[in-house]
């Protein structure tokens, strides 16, 4: 499988939740993906102690609304794929490259979808389970296909 992470670009939605842009800064940076993160809050997160912030990662302070933040995100995107992630997910680096592969090999596709996993300590005890199973017509993409 090849590392597809450099033909993509993510984008990244939030609003006033520097914990979450943070921690998706962390993620992200030692990754290879461009990632556009998008903040509607009033006042921008101080990410002065992240220093240096690699370049493939940006956050952009935009107090607009959350849809226009996302039609300005198109010209963002320079890759040849793109994804929105929500602050609060994370994608795992080998479902962005079976989705690619998969959309490099159907050209007839527009988008991919990987399996969704859950996870959370309840009572101590952890626990995890496949989500978003309520989606109607599509199919996730496996890496055993």
């Amino acid at each position: 499988m090849r590392n597809n992470l450099k033909r993509l670009t993510v984008i990244i939605p939030t609003i006033s939740r520097p914990m979450f842009v943070r921690r998706q800064i962390a993620y992200w940076s030692a990754l290879d993906a461009q990632v556009r993160i998008l903040d509607g809050a009033t006042t921008p997160i101080d990410l002065s102690d992240l220093h240096p912030i690699p370049k493939h990662v940006q956050y952009i302070h935009r107090p607009i609304r959350f849809n226009e933040r996302l039609a300005s995100a198109g010209s963002l995107i320079e890759t040849e794929f793109a994804c929105l992630l929500p602050d609060d997910e994370f994608f795992m680096p080998t479902g962005i490259n079976t989705c690619i592969d998969h959309l490099d090999k159907n050209p007839n596709l527009i988008g991919a979808v990987g399996k969704v996993l859950q996870f959370f300590v309840d009572q101590g005890e952890f626990k995890a389970f496949q989500d978003y199973q309520y989606w109607k017509n599509f199919s996730p993409v496996d890496s055993e296909n």
